[in-house]
């Protein structure tokens, strides 16, 4: 039996049959292929889905925990305040309430903030005045003060905590359920949920106590408002066992959800600890969302956060895809219609001619028959149709190959396309590189340029000085003329001796200041021997005075006299009115303070060279050591081994010592005025002998100190008593060094009545008696020539003598010396008035905290404009970086700054400069302009600084110093 189909198509003409056929055959592929796009296209906006749910959670957990990190080191930088170190550890509970109420200003989010002793019980909290209970955080404080680090948990507050925080704490936490179960919404009412950090506070190596901060999340909108402006369109939720307590979810009516439920499943998930993926619907609307657990330091599950996509956003793609699928089957099935009802036609026309002869046939026309005739330009229909097929396939082969050509033809232009562009590419990385080199080359050409123009006004100023000894030296030639008139005014006035002296050296006539000094009259003087009066034996070989009349010629002869005085010979030859030589004009000079104020120039000229030489010196290593100081610093906060620990607390320790050496050394080398302060005498023995420690460990020499520490503080020149101390030391280790071994400088300090005692005590050489009485002489020295001015105790003994002290010394010859330094000791409440210079008491000081200020930084040198970009970036601040004074000044154009700290030393636009620059184009930033530098000692910065009024801060400094200066400037 056929098939009821066949029997359905049994008496069906061959036209229709070929339609369903046709139609058939065309319409199911087009249903299948719309059925498969949109399965392809849903599963992909599900896959589109999850993808964007996967990154809103890490948007949300990033968002989570920067909120921690910010509290974290926010009180990791007051932890290390020693403020509020002191106030923990004498429990100040007023003066850390007052700084908790100052910080909470600065962090309005953070809604608990309390300070515990080592024992968990609360010293202040701001909140509410409750103290002394213990801080229960289900054993997070006792972790944090155990461990002696930080640590960050989201934790569930306890009601009892809660009661001693203040009821209306509470009470803003709660949630209103919209569970159908009334016991869930008790539950809900209970669970108050927040991101804690507990930070210890560490005294001399020991926990003292711990800040606590904590964020309740509860009602908090920062998470779901913060991921939804980064991915429009994300839905994100905090729940705590079960219920939403934080959320931007709302219902097709506009109304939050906040205090519902989880689906059951969901909640069923998060309690296994795994991540889940689930559909649900709330309240007509359906989402797609993904739920992490949160867990408590414990490890405890606590809540869970999530984010979501609603569903309608992918109905409405899909649903455009159905409608834009729908309209292209319609029209497919359109145009398959017609080509069925135009196939059938053709194919069944020469059936119909076939069924006509065929007719004829049985009519008994034997004639009739069908010629079928193969030639392509046969009339027949179904040769046309397979001519007309194979023309079609032969159409559809050539329009393939055209297709191919294209295809062809558009990736060699792609491929052109992309050489063209690496082209572009390593043009564009040359004419960079050009740039550079440009920039580099303009920078030595404007160095070589600023050197020529220091050359030029440096030969001007040469002219100008080569011009005015011309003129100096014509005004002497005409004032030499002039003194020949003047000549016997100027013979009695003179000071010097001039005498008229024979070949035999007798004294023929002499001025008035050699008869005064020796006290002679014209005729005592007269016949005498010159060198007789001068206690000098006659010179043998050597005599200006017989040489000046044998030669005819000027004679000059320097002598040193018994009492130690320097005297030059000048001796003219006279000629009297025969023309012949008899007698010379003997010109004689005391040069012995000249000689020896020269020598004491060439010394300061040295010192002022020295100075000059380690304050350049002290600047370039000042860079360096601020980014090892700093850097160190930073990296000791970091979670690192014990080992790598200990090693950069012994960089940082070197860089300080580093530091505390350019210090000393800026400190001697600098030029300033007197200047008395309220200083301590051990401090300043201590840096004089850092200074030499280094050479007499070179000279085996050993340094004892035995300092009082009770010893008071007095009013004193740091400085100039650091020079009579370095001067000492230096003669103690001369004396040992001349001794010709090792030896040992002792130094003590010890309070004797109203005066300071300070003894250098050495093991040198020592000195007789008749040496010990002159050593405080002016000029007077013991060392050979070239070795010693004569003037290092003199000035020592200056400096004391105007502190209101005295200095001596005693000595055994072979057994060592010993210099007493005697100072008054000055009390407090004569130092101290309303016009004192100095204040003892420190005002309180907040660590500096960007809390989203913007802050501008310029320096030349790229480690410490990373070092502070690094640690402002860390305290909070957006910080916008220039490395040089321009670069500076096209971003303050464009931008409002907060703060700038800027360096002053640089090339090209300096500190100073940009400073001008700012003051004219925008005047209101000038206060908040921080100064950094390394070169402070030069008296230009000090009188620009000074000028300015602005805070400074010295190269190298630390983070601490960093935060203390950015501290007074934005909070004081």
């Amino acid at each position: 039996m056929k098939p009821k189909l066949f029997n359905l198509f049994a008496d069906r003409t061959m036209g229709f049959k070929l339609v369903i056929v046709f139609l058939t055959v065309i319409l199911i592929p087009m249903i299948l292929m719309g059925y498969i796009s949109y399965k392809v296209i849903d599963s992909r906006l599900i896959k589109h889905a999850k993808d964007e749910v996967s990154t809103g959670i890490k948007v949300a957990w990033t968002d989570y925990y920067t909120r921690g990190d910010q509290m974290r080191y926010g009180m990791l930088q007051a932890s290390a305040m020693e403020e509020i170190k002191n106030a923990v550890d004498r429990r100040d509970a007023k003066y850390l309430r007052k700084m908790m109420t100052a910080w909470k200003q600065m962090r309005p989010y953070v809604d608990i903030w309390a300070i515990i002793d080592e024992n968990g019980k609360v010293i202040a909290r701001t909140n509410s005045d409750a103290a002394g209970d213990i801080f229960d955080l289900n054993g997070l404080t006792e972790s944090a003060i155990s461990s002696r680090e930080s640590k960050i948990s989201t934790e569930i507050l306890s009601n009892d905590l809660l009661e001693h925080e203040g009821s209306w704490l509470k009470e803003r936490g709660l949630i209103s359920g919209q569970s159908k179960s009334s016991k869930d919404s008790e539950l809900a009412h209970e669970d108050i949920m927040a991101l804690v950090v507990v930070t210890p506070v560490f005294q001399n190596q020991n926990v003292r106590g711990a800040i606590i901060t904590a964020d309740i999340i509860n009602h908090d909108s920062y998470i779901p408002d913060s991921v939804s402006h980064k991915i429009p369109g994300l839905f994100t939720t905090i729940s705590a066992n079960g219920m939403r307590i934080s959320t931007n979810l709302i219902d097709n009516n506009g109304v939050s959800l906040k205090g519902s439920r989880l689906p059951e499943d969901v909640i069923a998930g998060i309690k296994s600890g795994s991540q889940v993926l689930s559909e649900w619907d709330a309240k007509g609307m359906d989402y797609i969302s993904l739920v992490e657990p949160i867990k408590n330091h414990k490890g405890h599950i606590i809540g869970a956060l999530d984010a979501g996509i609603t569903k309608e956003v992918l109905w409405v793609l899909q649903q455009e895809n159905q409608r834009i699928i729908f309209f292209i089957t319609l029209i497919g099935l359109s145009i398959s219609l017609a080509a069925a009802l135009l196939s059938t036609f053709q194919i069944t026309r020469p059936l119909r001619l076939l069924k006509a002869k065929l007719g004829d046939y049985a009519s008994g026309n034997i004639r009739a028959r069908i010629e079928i005739d193969a030639h392509k330009d046969s009339k027949d229909e179904i040769v046309l149709l397979t001519h007309a097929f194979n023309s079609m396939v032969e159409e559809v082969s050539r329009r393939d190959e055209e297709k191919g050509r294209y295809l062809k033809e558009i990736e060699k232009k792609n491929q052109d396309f992309f050489e063209l562009n690496e082209e572009l590419k390593t043009t564009n990385e040359e004419l960079e590189i050009a740039y550079e080199e440009t920039q580099s080359q303009t920078e030595e050409l404007h160095a070589i340029n600023e050197e020529l123009k220091l050359l030029n006004e440096d030969l001007d100023r040469k002219n100008i000085e080569l011009y005015k000894a011309n003129l100096k030296i014509k005004q002497e030639e005409e004032e030499h003329r002039n003194a020949r008139n003047k000549l016997r005014l100027i013979y009695d006035s003179i000071r010097d001796y001039i005498l008229l002296v024979d070949y035999d050296h007798r004294v023929l006539e002499a001025n008035r200041h050699f008869m005064e000094k020796f006290k002679v009259t014209e005729s005592l003087v007269a016949g005498k021997n010159i060198y007789k009066f001068f206690e000098i034996e006659l010179p043998s070989n050597n005599c200006p005075i017989q040489r000046s009349i044998r030669t005819k010629m000027p004679a000059q002869f320097e002598i040193n006299t018994s009492t130690g005085q320097v005297l030059t010979w000048h001796s003219f030859p006279f000629l009297d009115e025969k023309g012949e030589t008899t007698s010379a004009v003997l010109y004689i000079r005391d040069i012995t303070e000249q000689r020896l104020f020269a020598h004491k120039l060439i010394q300061t000229d040295k010192l002022s060279s020295l100075g000059e030489l380690v304050s350049g010196v002290a600047h370039e290593l000042n860079n360096p050591l601020t980014g090892i100081m700093c850097f160190s610093e930073l990296l000791l906060e970091e979670n690192l081994t014990v080992g790598v620990k200990t090693k950069l607390s012994k960089i940082n320790d070197a860089s300080h010592r580093c530091k505390k050496i350019i210090d000393n050394l800026l400190t001697f080398a600098r030029w300033k005025r007197p200047e008395k302060k309220y200083e301590d005498i051990n401090k300043v023995v201590r840096e004089s002998i850092e200074l030499r420690a280094y050479q007499l460990r070179m000279d085996n020499i050993e340094v004892q100190l035995e300092l009082d520490e009770s010893v008071p503080k007095t009013m004193l020149d740091e400085n100039q008593v650091q020079q009579v101390f370095l001067n000492l030391v230096n003669n103690a280790r001369d004396a040992i060094l001349e001794k010709g071994e090792g030896g040992k400088i002792k130094v003590t300090s010890l309070r004797k009545g109203d005066k300071l005692i300070i003894r250098f005590e050495d093991t040198g050489k020592g000195m007789t008696d008749d040496i010990a009485n002159k050593i405080f002489d002016p000029f007077f020295t013991t060392k050979g020539v070239g070795k010693g001015t004569g003037l290092g105790l003199s000035i020592s003994y200056g400096i004391i003598n105007e502190h209101g002290g005295n200095i001596y010394a005693t000595s055994s010859l072979g057994r060592g010396t010993t210099f007493i330094v005697e100072l008054p000791v000055i009390e407090n409440t004569q130092l101290f008035g309303e016009d004192s210079p100095i204040t003892l008491v420190r005002s309180e000081r907040l660590k500096a905290s960007g809390n989203g200020l913007k802050a501008l930084i310029l320096d030349d040198e790229s480690i410490v404009l990373e070092l502070l970009f690094e640690t402002m970036t860390h305290a909070g601040f957006r910080v916008d970086k220039a490395s040089s004074g321009e670069e500076a000044l096209e971003k303050l154009m464009l931008s409002n700054y907060d703060l700038i700290i800027s360096d002053i030393k640089m090339p090209g636009l300096d500190g100073k400069g940009f400073y001008r620059e700012a003051k004219r184009i925008r005047p209101e930033i000038l206060n908040k302009i921080i100064f950094i530098s390394g070169d402070s000692i030069n008296r230009q910065t000090q009188e620009f600084l000074k000028e300015s009024g602005n805070f400074t801060l010295k190269k190298p400094f630390t983070v601490d110093q960093l935060n203390d200066v950015i501290s007074k400037l934005l909070y004081q």
